[in-house]
């Protein structure tokens, strides 16, 4: 028996079919390959097909996690291609969550997910409404005294898509933005990410605020919450940090923090790494 939150949750999602189609046998399932929407399969959906396919994109962006997705050739009649364009696939009832739900209808919308709460602000994911509002912060004086400045604008819309789709889609985190609560403003951004270089429980932590906000405690509060979320949501039992040593705020920072410099010299790049086990 279903959960009757999940009872809910699926009835709304099957009365808008344009989100997401609930597959409950394997033939509706070959029937809408091809179809560009995300699948949901419960628990008759064969077990066979699901183990049949290599159904995991981390291996695809692995190297190159910003590359276009590949488009999809339609199966060949001798080869059947089950659930190709599935980008979730449960197997059982049992596994699904409300944020399983949500997620998937998010993420077939492009809905930007909201993902902690701090005492002044809202962290959230990306989307490209948030652009114009990037590029003033951008724009203020020493945004970029220690980091690398956006794209030209058109540039930067397209690395946004990709990361959206392909980051956010793959991982369900990376580099969020941040707003004041009280005013919605876009104050910075915020976020962990997984790098090929580091081990599969380790994430890398970035952040940046809007300059007029400098040594208002805005960093520490954000950067305290995504370390509570990496440790209790993502289940990382490690972050470091790469700063600039001449960056004396964001080191004074990370050692509020309570990570430690763990680099014996700069590295290749001329930065510095910090560490900090959250376990």
């Amino acid at each position: 028996m279903l959960h009757k939150e999940w009872k809910e949750l699926i009835a709304y999602i099957e009365s808008h079919p344009e989100a997401v189609r609930i597959c409950r046998k394997q033939e509706e399932v070959d029937r809408a390959i091809g179809d560009q929407v995300a699948y949901l399969g419960l628990e008759d959906l064969s077990q066979g097909a699901i183990s049949q396919e290599n159904i995991s994109q981390e291996e695809s962006f692995q190297e190159n996690p910003f590359q276009e997705t590949p488009s999809q050739a339609p199966p060949s009649q001798e080869e059947p291609c089950h659930l190709k364009n599935c980008p979730y696939i449960y197997d059982t009832s049992y596994e699904l969550e409300t944020g399983d739900l949500l997620r998937v209808y998010a993420r077939f919308h492009g809905i930007p997910m909201e993902i902690l709460e701090t005492k002044r602000t809202l962290v959230r994911e990306l989307s490209l409404e948030d652009t114009p509002e990037l590029f003033q912060i951008y724009q203020e004086d020493h945004m970029t005294d220690y980091m690398e400045d956006l794209y030209p604008y058109e540039e930067e819309i397209t690395y946004e898509e990709n990361y959206i789709r392909n980051v956010y889609g793959l991982y369900d985190y990376g580099i969020w933005i941040i707003r004041d609560k009280e005013t919605n403003e876009l104050i910075g951004r915020a976020g962990v990410e997984s790098k090929p270089d580091l081990p599969l429980d380790t994430v890398e932590l970035g952040y940046a605020i809007a300059p007029h906000l400098w040594h208002q405690g805005y960093a520490t509060e954000v950067c305290s919450a995504i370390l509570d979320y990496s440790r209790d949501v993502l289940e990382k039992s490690c972050v470091i940090a790469e700063v600039d040593p001449m960056n004396q705020w964001s080191i004074a920072m990370l050692l509020r923090l309570g990570f430690q410099n763990v680099s014996e010299n700069k590295r290749e790049n001329g930065l510095l790494t910090y560490r900090k086990p959250l376990i």
